[in-house]
């Protein structure tokens, strides 16, 4: 805490840090599973003077390393050792080179390997629209239960979305399982009703319940906009800008 500054409020560069790792931390819960923290300890231990920018680049190319070198890997993913040790936590992925069908399959419900996709995107769009007040005092706790934001079995009979639509990462977030299982069949509506007094589960959350009404071209437009958030994220550095 405080370690590059006073971690309250959300310009600082320590908070950036904060959340970064909060991110990583959450979405991997057993500890034996903790590859991240190698990844931040073999940084900090041969770097000759600890700066809080190249730090925080580091862990961003790491984290970029996990998503896209394993997670959304067209193929079979890198090892852990290859991307902290052998690459030097070096994200190897090129936006050049990602196919659009293979990365959207790769990001369907049931075809996301990690919730760290979902983290390192609410990340992203923290850095995004951290200035609106429900998203500044955001922070990343233990949420591991993906939710179909337009629900896969509606109630009071209205009307069933086709499947890929459905599983769409447009429709998908994180929330609680308690959340997921007290809201799962409830149509978009009564849910944002819902969470007028409630905090937002996740960041992408807040942004699709900004959009009415929550329908199949809703849906797709939203996955469009935050597949280009993940690939953008190849092509800049977050700490500079």
């Amino acid at each position: 805490m405080n370690t590059f500054g006073e971690e309250d409020g959300n310009e600082g560069i320590n908070r950036r840090i904060l959340m970064l790792l909060s991110a990583f931390h959450v979405s991997t819960p057993t500890l034996v599973y903790k590859h991240w923290l190698n990844a931040a300890l073999f940084h900090l231990f041969y770097a000759e003077q600890i700066e809080a920018q190249v730090y925080l680049r580091h862990m961003e190319s790491v984290a970029k390393a996990f998503v896209f070198d394993r997670f959304l890997a067209p193929d079979v993913g890198l090892d852990y050792f290859a991307m902290i040790y052998t690459n030097g936590g070096i994200c190897q992925a090129r936006l050049d080179s990602i196919a659009a069908d293979t990365f959207e399959s790769r990001l369907t419900f049931g075809n996301i390997e990690n919730n760290l996709v979902f983290n390192f995107l609410d990340y992203l769009l923290w850095l995004e629209h951290r200035a609106e007040d429900s998203v500044r005092s955001y922070e990343f706790t233990f949420r591991s239960s993906v939710e179909h934001y337009y629900p896969q079995n509606p109630l009071d009979g209205q009307a069933r979305l086709d499947a890929d639509t459905l599983n769409s990462f447009g429709n998908l977030c994180l929330i609680s399982h308690s959340k997921n299982s007290r809201l799962s069949n409830f149509m978009p509506s009564a849910k944002k009703e819902f969470y007028k007094n409630n905090t937002i589960d996740s960041v992408k959350q807040h942004l699709m319940m900004k959009t009415e009404p929550w329908d199949a071209d809703a849906i797709r437009v939203h996955s469009g906009l935050m597949s280009n958030v993940l690939l953008n994220s190849l092509a800049s550095k977050h700490e500079t800008e």
